[in-house]
């Protein structure tokens, strides 16, 4: 089959009618069991319709819980509501990624982008952007609602202190005012946050439980609805993707994912017709997917802490002690020519890595010997492998690993 008979055929599928619906950026007109969520946040940012500045707010929930579809849902609300009653202060929003913009700088220029001012990339000093963005807002008397998405990510890579800078920017803007809405995966972040920043935050916080699976099925079908080709789903199918995402914290955005790539397996094979079999081969394949994500996104040493353990397990050692794994984590660093973390360091990203459930760590007796760690992995070596591969500093070790190992 060349290339012109598969974009044919995807242009003619048994499938879809349309399967941006079961996309995770896509926000329908109605938010299946997160009405008390939206009512709650709605009567918080309600404020800005007559010039007054609404209280910051902490959204927690696992992911999956509708914490970003929620936000994005009432602000769009908002800003139509306020088109339409002429509002005594224009309001605008800016929804940041802060997983992806992961630094004070990046954070700035994204709140810059939001009220149309242009900076540099790079170049810049972090006060120097701050400055720039707080003379943006006095010239304009707008009421500004910045949504942090996926906060505690960036705070456990650079702290909190980027939190109390943007607060106390209020002090500065007049006339303009400005509101934060914070949405972290963590519910003990802001139990956490240092107590001037708790301060200077004031927020109010919603908290979104987990969907069950009945919900879950709620929230399949109605996307499906829009989806999917009539009676292209088995009966068995929407039930199942409900409950492979309740059983991992309610999560919508996985169950979401899992029917779409059930239904883009089922479509590549010709099929007219998404079965539980087409599901089964669409979550190992998210699993895949998700894992290496996950690898990737890691801290250098992290990354070299997981590659020691993968080279072991090819070589047939299943577990390694604590010592072990520090030693063979030098081992690289000396090949690389990198400076090296303390053990106490190394010790965090070990529990990290295991909250993670990227490795497991148990604590073992050695009799007389006292008490260490037997670390193993759990997933495949090939997959660690497959997600350091194109890093700069591991790649030719990597590459070492898989010709002495899976050549």
């Amino acid at each position: 089959m060349d290339l012109s008979d598969i974009f044919n055929k995807a242009t003619r599928s048994r499938i879809f009618v349309d399967r941006s619906y079961l996309r995770p950026d896509y926000i329908p007109k109605e938010l299946p069991h997160r009405e008390e969520m939206i009512n709650g946040m709605g009567m918080i940012l309600a404020a800005a319709l007559s010039g007054a500045r609404p209280s910051n707010i902490f959204a927690f929930g696992m992911t999956g819980t509708g914490k970003t579809a929620v936000a994005k849902y009432v602000t769009s609300a908002l800003i139509e509501h306020a088109s339409k009653i002429k509002t005594p202060t224009p309001i605008a929003v800016k929804l940041i990624n802060t997983r992806e913009n992961d630094t004070s700088y990046r954070v700035l220029a994204e709140m810059a982008a939001g009220v149309n001012l242009k900076v540099p990339f790079t170049g810049l000093s972090v006060a120097e952007l701050r400055a720039r963005v707080i003379n943006a807002l006095k010239n304009k008397s707008i009421i500004y609602i910045v949504i942090l998405d996926e906060i505690d990510s960036m705070i456990k890579k650079i702290g909190d202190s980027f939190l109390y800078q943007i607060t106390r920017m209020n002090e500065e803007i007049g006339p303009s005012q400005m509101s934060l809405i914070g949405i972290t995966n963590d519910i003990q972040l802001s139990d956490n946050l240092d107590p001037r920043i708790k301060s200077s935050l004031d927020d109010e916080q919603i908290f979104f439980p987990q969907y069950k699976a009945e919900e879950l099925q709620d929230i399949l079908s109605q996307r499906a609805a829009m989806a999917f080709l009539p009676d292209a789903l088995d009966e068995d199918v929407i039930p199942y993707c409900a409950a492979i995402g309740a059983r991992e914290h309610g999560d919508a955005r996985r169950s979401l994912d899992l029917l779409r790539r059930a239904g883009e397996i089922a479509e590549r094979k010709g099929k007219d017709r998404v079965t539980k079999e087409d599901v089964e081969e669409a979550r190992e394949s998210l699993d895949n997917d998700r894992i290496i994500d996950a690898i990737k996104s890691l801290t250098f040493d992290s990354k070299v802490l997981l590659l020691v353990l993968a080279m072991n397990r090819l070589k047939g050692k299943e577990k390694l002690t604590s010592g072990e794994l520090y030693a063979g984590y030098e081992g690289i660093m000396d090949e690389i020519k990198g400076q090296s973390l303390t053990e106490r360091r190394l010790t965090e990203l070990v529990n990290f890595l295991e909250m993670s459930n990227l490795i497991s760590a148990n604590l073992i007796s050695e009799g007389r010997g006292g008490r260490t760690k037997h670390i193993q992995l759990k997933t495949e070596p090939k997959r660690v492998l497959q997600s350091l591969a194109d890093d700069p500093q591991l790649g030719d070790i990597v590459n070492m690993i898989r010709g002495s190992y899976l050549a």
